[in-house]
């Protein structure tokens, strides 16, 4: 089985202040290919961070939620029916 160091990523966990280890790590013999760590990581929808405090998730959410409202509230103001748009 080989690791796909284009798709994947090191989310080293912190529960406490400690030292966290951030080295990059090498996938294969010659040293040619490093998979870097990175502070979070989107798994399974869900943007995780280094502390799991899913701040940035929940960033994405309300992000993504105001777009979809600024667009509601264009079509409002240019008075097009939006009984379609309801699931």
């Amino acid at each position: 089985m080989l690791l796909n160091a284009d798709k994947t990523v090191i989310l080293n966990l912190m529960f406490s202040n400690r030292h966290s280890f951030d080295d990059p790590v090498f996938v294969d013999d010659n040293l040619s290919r490093l998979i870097e760590p990175s502070f979070s990581v989107k798994f399974l929808g869900t943007h995780i961070d280094k502390r799991m405090t899913f701040s940035e998730d929940v960033d994405h959410i309300i992000s993504s939620c105001n777009s979809q409202l600024y667009l509601l509230h264009q079509l409002k103001i240019l008075s097009i029916n939006t009984d379609g748009f309801k699931r």
